[in-house]
């Protein structure tokens, strides 16, 4: 199912895209009038074009084909989702923290699913605390050893029951009641991916 979801989004993402760079000439025409929409229109075609390369990568995960690890900043590839994580953030009032240790951070990693895995475990972390008075989002990096890097998502949310604990990496389980219950089984699988790379 989720091999087929990939194969059918590719095609609105790449027609979405397309539109978005045909208005980009439009706005072009309209010199400093269209400067700030031009600057807008970039970054959301940017974001699409990241959707279809984790879409690839998904489906490369799905059909098990050999992993592409390269030589990695795990810092870096943390702070590259800066914007991302705010616009997520924003949505529900909540500030994300990062606090990363940036020394030997050398690590082998297939950066667009790493990253994927991250905005995952942040997103489920924002909504848990977007009810609670003082929401507390944090990204925790740590250098474990020559190789090894440690990321961690934490929250001051309520937590999970223990009968939802047991089933929470289980696909189409979720606890929010608009929730696929994706996130968390494909954040798992990404993580598996990577062994001990």
């Amino acid at each position: 199912m989720a091999a087929t979801l990939a194969h059918e989004l590719n095609q609105p993402l790449s027609a979405a895209a397309t539109y978005l760079h045909a208005s980009q000439m439009d706005m072009e025409k309209a010199g400093p009038l269209g400067d700030s929409a031009l600057r807008t229109t970039e970054l959301a075609k940017t974001q699409l074009l990241r959707a279809g390369k984790i879409i690839r990568r998904m489906r490369e995960l799905l059909s098990l084909e050999v992993r592409c690890l390269d030589q990695e900043r795990a810092s870096s590839m943390i702070e590259d989702l800066g914007p991302v994580l705010t616009m997520i953030g924003a949505a529900k009032g909540v500030t994300i923290r990062m606090d990363l240790q940036r020394d030997t951070d050398q690590v082998r990693a297939e950066r667009i699913q790493s990253q994927q895995a991250i905005v995952n475990l942040v997103r489920n972390a924002v909504e848990a605390v977007s009810e609670r008075p003082e929401p507390d989002v944090v990204i925790n990096g740590r250098v474990l050893s020559e190789t090894q890097y440690a990321i961690s998502v934490e929250d001051n949310g309520p937590g999970l029951a223990d009968d939802q604990a047991e089933h929470m990496f289980q696909p189409m389980t979720s606890t929010k009641s608009g929730g696929m219950g994706l996130g968390l089984s494909v954040t798992r699988t990404i993580v598996e991916s990577h062994g001990e790379s």
